[in-house]
C-alpha cells in the first residue's frame, strides 16, 4: 500500500508486485539517491548481489506463472472497497475541519459506494460469463 505504483496499477485492476528486503536490519542507505549504484548494492550484499538478483527472478517467475496460467485471474476486487472504507474511516477525526472549511466526507464515502457497485456488477458478470472462453475472461 505505499508503494508508489499502488494508486496507479491497483485501482486500475492491474496485478502488481513490489519487493523489497533488509540485510540483517541494516536499511540501505543509498536508496533514492545518486549513490544508489550496483557497486554500493553489491557492496552492503556482501558480493552476492547476482545470486540474489537470481532468486529474486526466479520468485518474480513463478508469480508470473502464478498469474497468467489461468484465463480467469483470482482478484478479490470487493477487498479494495473495504480498504477505501478504512481509509476514509481515518479521516473521520478531520470531519470537524474539513466541515469548517466547506468539504465533507460524503463524496469519498459516494464514491467508494459507486466503486462497491460497480465491482460487484463486475463480479456478477465473471460468474454468469462463459468460463472456458479465455478471451471473453482475461
Amino acid at each position: 500500500m505505499d508503494s508508489s505504483a499502488y494508486p496507479g496499477g491497483g485501482f486500475a485492476g492491474v496485478p502488481a508486485v513490489e519487493f523489497s528486503f533488509v540485510e540483517d536490519a541494516r536499511p540501505y542507505p543509498f536508496l533514492r539517491t545518486q549513490d544508489d549504484t550496483y557497486e554500493h548494492l553489491n557492496g552492503q550484499l556482501f558480493g552476492r548481489l547476482p545470486a540474489v538478483a537470481k532468486a529474486l527472478a526466479e520468485v518474480v517467475g513463478q508469480l508470473l506463472i502464478r498469474l497468467s496460467h489461468d484465463h480467469l485471474l483470482p482478484l478479490d476486487f470487493g477487498a479494495y472497497g473495504e480498504l477505501l472504507l478504512q481509509r476514509i474511516a481515518e479521516f473521520q477525526p478531520y470531519s470537524s475541519e474539513l466541515k469548517s472549511r466547506g468539504l465533507t466526507l460524503q463524496w469519498m464515502y459516494s464514491a467508494r459506494g459507486d466503486y462497491s457497485r460497480a465491482a460487484e456488477q463486475l463480479r456478477q458478470d465473471i460468474v454468469s460469463s462463459e468460463e472456458r472462453n479465455e478471451r471473453l475472461n482475461r
